[in-house]
């Protein structure tokens, strides 16, 4: 797919502490460099800036891997580092949003991403910010193994839905909600369902 998402950043969830794998996911050899940096760089790809990392559990060690990957600039990756992480996901997420906000007052769309899913292409999320915007819902999320999940799209007129999640409610819970009620654009994903959370899994990421 061509072209290039306008005026959306992302925000890319890696603060986790990797405990089923035992090791930071985040640092995990892939494709020339680290899974962090790839999906990273398949946000920026896309056209997503500024990319927000929210760091967590081994923050300093995956900022400075980052470093090495991918430039510190507002319009390529800037970290940001959530203290409360091991609260849940959704303490991370609104940290994101509230530096995607700081960085870019005017941004219209956050596309949110998870680290440990490699199969994300700037394709994917470039349709899924199409999906959105020619639906005119409010979000757009990946359909895979019967459920919604990210990567997703919200709009600026839903930043106030993330903003009031508890901190141990991610965004599948305010993907579930909408696609429930009816307002939730979405696209299939199959690939979606290999994520990286035991050794098994980083077994089949490494073949």
């Amino acid at each position: 797919m061509s072209g290039s998402i306008d005026n959306a950043g992302a925000i890319l969830l890696a603060a986790g502490a990797s405990t089923r794998l035992g090791q930071p996911k985040q640092l995990l050899p892939f494709r020339g460099g680290t899974l962090l940096g790839h999906v990273c760089r398949m946000a920026r790809a896309a056209g997503c800036a500024p990319v927000v990392v929210v760091l967590g559990a081994e923050a300093a060690r995956c900022a400075a891997a980052l470093r090495k990957e991918v430039p510190a600039d507002n319009a390529m990756a800037q970290t940001v580092e959530c203290a409360a992480w091991v609260n849940g996901m959704g303490a991370s997420l609104k940290a994101g949003l509230r530096a995607l906000c700081d960085l870019a007052p005017a941004c219209a769309e956050a596309v949110v991403l998870l680290c440990d899913q490699p199969l994300v292409t700037p394709d994917l999320l470039r349709a899924l910010w199409l999906a959105r915007r020619t639906r005119g819902a409010p979000a757009a999320a990946c359909r895979y193994d019967g459920t919604v999940g990210p990567p997703a799209v919200f709009g600026r007129e839903i930043f106030s839905e993330i903003a009031a999640l508890p901190d141990a409610a991610g965004a599948r819970s305010l993907l579930t909600r909408h696609a429930l009620a009816g307002t939730l654009a979405c696209v299939d994903f199959p690939d979606g369902t290999l994520d990286v959370d035991t050794p098994a899994d980083a077994a089949r990421l490494r073949a």
